[in-house]
């Protein structure tokens, strides 16, 4: 868990990595991470990391939802890198206030380091 705030203090935005996700496969780490403001959105994100070493450097991240339940990440292929994420999303009539109940799954790939929807 950590805290960012803006420049201007205008906004406070608090960042969990859940650390029951991550997943290796050689040298890529995949995981998801939340946000939260003053707001009242939980916003869920995908993001790839690279090990080097004793060191690890955040490639990229991209927005998967709000308020959704990520159920599982999955490494594809490392070669190109390949991410499977599965989560719960709301439905069209289903308010944010009830849990997500919709299962979807998408499929990522890097390229150059950016995460790239596949169809």
């Amino acid at each position: 868990m950590g805290e960012y705030q803006t420049l201007d203090g205008a906004d406070n935005v608090t960042i969990y990595l859940n650390a029951n996700q991550v997943v290796q496969q050689g040298k890529y780490i995949a995981t998801s991470f939340v946000t939260t403001n003053s707001g009242s959105g939980t916003f869920y994100y995908l993001s790839v990391f690279e090990q080097h070493n004793k060191n690890v450097d955040n490639l990229t991240n991209i927005f998967i939802g709000d308020r959704i339940n990520i159920e599982k990440i999955t490494i594809v292929s490392n070669n190109p890198l390949m991410i499977k994420i599965d989560y719960k999303t709301h439905g069209e009539n289903t308010p944010y206030a009830l849990p997500a109940d919709v299962a979807k799954s998408q499929i990522y790939q890097l390229k150059d380091n950016q995460l790239v929807l596949q169809q």
